[in-house]
């Protein structure tokens, strides 16, 4: 026997949907147990310079602005190419204060977010100017699932290769955080300590991809290095082209969109780590153009809008960043290195972030996934109860509350809103049933938790606002704080630069930040003021005071100090 326990918890807090008995009691959890891609390093408002490509989701021509609909039209308006599979009257309105996007539709008479994403993103992009098609010639269809990648690669607009014929070869180690637990106060086993450190080849690479290395450091990094090594100038090549175009292929939903993060985690391992090698072994040229090609990688990659993806672009980023310290560094770099690495950096700009673009995925993503709960229920004659479209426009007015305002205090408040709905949702339930033995046990599927409750409530489709809006209301300033240190880096990195080629010319550092032609570079974007720099005959530190604001007195010995910043030591050369 099951019953819904009540959990209250703070408005700053995600929910989440459960159930359990306590004797007698009942009570209600209601909110988000549906997303569980965890939240790192995403972000929101910072205005971070300029691109190439625009930084927003483009509305195509099926997508609806500002157009009246006729309620008494049917509501699916489907359009000829699909009006013939639309053969199930949905449970939402086809209407711009329910969805932006009104065709294509999907079998169901859903909106398609997963079509319409393509379609904007695909807009205008060659494939032979596509950072993606140029990498997935080289790595073939490695790492993408089997029934997708015909159809992947045709979005891509090139040829299905014969992954027999495939140059690259790509290296098998663990691209999530691993995670242990241990209870109880107990110390870790060596089993589980081996386990938490990885194979030895990901100790390898992880070293590998940070620091200057040998052939006999890191053995297995170095025969998958030899192994790919005569593809560098292919690749490189291809993370030099202009556009980008990353096609979502998805039979599911658009929070667990197929997005190739396993091309992206195989080429910056490889970039950086055979530009550490490079390091190490005197040929600066090689590990320069290999570490601007990461760059480009990387920051072609942050305009993606889903925040995974960010989020894996900025660590692609800080990977590059921290291995260009290791070479401006080196007494090995010459001049003309330098030189070269402050146009290659320079030409990429810092990367942008449009939080309008952002927040439109999170609008496509969520709808998405209401449709999602709609379709699973729609055949039952209880989904009858249900407003959905209510629902979505009373989220549609959420999304738009947070877009018109730069204040986080408004998601706060959006987010105590949804708190007061998940407590009156709670107090209804428990008037109406207030012995758990009227409840025949559930399973535990997303279908009954919507369709249990909706039996006792008024208004039942305030459960679709409160299982799911939370989870897209917290990930706005972890995307800031993301892309806040990654153009911070971006600047500090190139200040870097030109005070070592400061020193060249005048034999000593730059004695403030004023010495160095001013530009948007020299800005702090933690305080807004210029960056800090301390000088000597020997040494100059530039730091940024991060994200507390407070000037802790400097970074340690790499970018991630309390203090964001480097210290560089005056070489010959």
């Amino acid at each position: 026997m099951h019953s819904f326990r009540k959990r209250l918890s703070s408005p700053m807090q995600t929910c989440r949907v459960g159930r359990s008995i306590r004797g007698s009691q009942l009570s209600l959890i209601i909110v988000s147990f549906f997303f569980s891609v965890s939240l790192v390093g995403c972000q929101r408002k910072e205005p971070i310079g300029s691109s190439s490509q625009s930084s927003s989701l483009e509305s195509p021509s099926n997508v609806a602005t500002n157009r009246e609909v006729d309620p008494a039209q049917p509501r699916t308006a489907p359009t000829p190419e699909n009006a013939a599979v639309a053969v199930v009257q949905s449970l939402i309105r086809i209407d711009p204060k329910v969805t932006k996007i009104v065709s294509p539709l999907d079998e169901a008479g859903y909106p398609d977010y997963a079509a319409a994403y393509n379609e904007t993103s695909s807009r205008g992009v060659h494939p032979g100017l596509n950072v993606m098609a140029g990498l997935r010639v080289i790595l073939g269809t490695k790492g993408l699932p089997e029934e997708s990648a015909v159809v992947y690669f045709k979005k891509l607009g090139i040829s299905l290769p014969d992954d027999a014929n495939t140059l690259f070869s790509p290296t098998e180690f663990g691209n999530n955080p691993r995670v242990l637990v241990v209870t109880g106060g107990r110390e870790p086993t060596d089993e589980q300590l081996e386990q938490l450190q990885g194979t030895p080849l990901d100790q390898q690479l992880q070293y590998a991809k940070s620091h200057p290395w040998t052939r006999s450091e890191c053995p297995e990094v170095f025969q998958w290095i030899s192994a790919n090594q005569g593809l560098v100038p292919s690749i490189e090549s291809a993370c030099a082209r202009p556009s980008f175009y990353m096609p979502l292929v998805s039979e599911k939903l658009l929070a667990f969109a197929s997005f190739d993060l396993f091309a992206i985690r195989q080429f910056t391992s490889f970039l950086s780590a055979f530009a550490m090698l490079k390091l190490k072994e005197g040929q600066v040229d090689e590990a320069t153009d290999a570490l601007i090609a990461l760059s480009h990688l990387a920051r072609h990659t942050m305009r993606m809008p889903d925040f995974t993806v960010a989020v894996a672009a900025c660590d692609s980023a800080a990977v590059a960043d921290q291995a260009i310290l290791h070479v401006i560094s080196s007494p090995e770099c010459s001049v003309q290195q330098l030189q070269k690495l402050d146009a290659g950096l320079l030409n990429l700009q810092a990367p942008s972030l449009d939080i309008d673009r952002f927040l439109e995925w999170d609008r496509w993503t969520y709808l998405d996934a209401v449709c999602h709960r709609a379709r699973l229920i729609q055949g039952d004659p209880l989904a009858k109860k249900f407003d959905i479209s209510n629902a979505l426009e009373i989220s549609n007015e959420y999304f738009d509350r947070i877009a018109q305002s730069a204040n986080p205090e408004v998601a706060d408040r959006i987010r105590f809103e949804i708190q007061s709905m998940t407590q009156e949702i709670a107090q209804e339930f428990e008037v109406a049933v207030p012995d758990p033995s009227q409840l025949a046990e559930q399973p535990e599927s997303e279908r009954e938790v919507i369709l249990l409750p909706a039996k006792y409530i008024k208004r039942p489709e305030r459960l679709f606002i409160v299982d799911l809006l939370p989870t897209f209301l917290d990930g706005t300033a972890n995307r800031e704080s993301a892309f806040r240190r990654r153009v911070c880096s971006y600047r500090l990195l190139l200040l870097g630069i030109r005070s070592i080629l400061f020193q060249a010319e005048h034999n000593a550092f730059p004695e403030t930040i004023d010495d160095l032609e001013r530009s948007e570079l020299h800005i702090d974007p933690y305080s807004g003021n210029p960056f800090l720099m301390r000088s000597a005959n020997d040494e100059i530190v530039i730091y940024s005071v991060g994200e507390n604001g407070i000037d802790d007195g400097g970074p340690g010995e790499s970018f991630y100090g309390r203090d964001l910043g480097m210290k560089l030591v005056r070489q010959r050369r």
